[in-house]
């Protein structure tokens, strides 16, 4: 259900892009409390993953700094929610975890270098 809506997020964020990354970035966290506490596989998955990768990219790419620097920081904390809820099983080393890492700094870094692009032509 995470993937959908964050999916839909994605698809649909339009140009006022600070809500539709908030969202993503909320449904991810909550994803990832809730496959917690009812023990259920571990959260975000793939597609989330994904999602948020393209919500958090494209944020840091058009948002000032100070909100583009704010969303950088939120997928940072979903990603380090993602390590702490796989520590106590597999060291933190599981398919999630590592999706969603490299997921995250792929859109960062993606983001930065397109913000910097569009700011030098």
């Amino acid at each position: 259900m995470a993937g959908v809506v964050a999916g839909l997020l994605a698809l649909l964020r339009g140009p006022q892009r600070t809500w539709p990354v908030a969202g993503g970035l909320a449904v991810a966290a909550v994803a990832i409390v809730v496959a917690r506490v009812a023990d259920l596989p571990q959260e975000p998955g793939p597609v989330t993953a994904l999602a948020l990768a393209v919500l958090v990219g494209s944020g840091i790419r058009t948002l000032p700094g100070p909100r583009a620097a704010a969303v950088a920081a939120g997928g940072f904390t979903v990603v380090v929610g993602t390590w702490l809820t796989a520590l106590p099983d597999a060291a933190g080393f599981t398919v999630v975890t590592v999706v969603n890492t490299v997921t995250w700094l792929v859109a960062v870094a993606l983001g930065i270098a397109l913000r910097a692009a569009g700011r030098a032509s």
